[in-house]
């Protein structure tokens, strides 16, 4: 599987977490990379604990000592490249560095 075909995979799984994580005025919006979390998807802090938990079901990761990266992704790109750096990392230390 290409590293292409793998974060299309990563994408699909995020979204489909994000629609058990969106309120409902926002369920049936189709979500996009460029969408924001907050802003355009309507997730709040508690959205984000769920999305959380969520995505350590998802994908297998602990997720406890990354709080803080993951308050500050912004938008469902920067979701997507950040669980997909965990993957990669084996759920070691990541950073924003490359999605900001």
């Amino acid at each position: 599987m290409s590293s292409e075909n793998a974060l299309s995979e990563i994408a699909e799984r995020i979204v489909s977490a994000l629609r058990l994580s969106v309120p409902r005025p926002f369920a049936s919006k189709k979500i996009e990379p460029q969408h924001q979390l907050r802003d355009d998807l309507g997730i709040d802090s508690l959205g984000l604990i769920t999305l959380a938990s969520l995505l350590e079901d998802e994908f297998g990761l602990s997720l406890a000592s990354h709080t803080a990266a993951l308050m500050r992704v912004v938008t469902v790109q920067e979701l997507s490249d950040f669980v997909g750096e965990l993957i990669d990392r084996g759920s070691e230390e990541a950073t924003l560095e490359n999605t900001r």
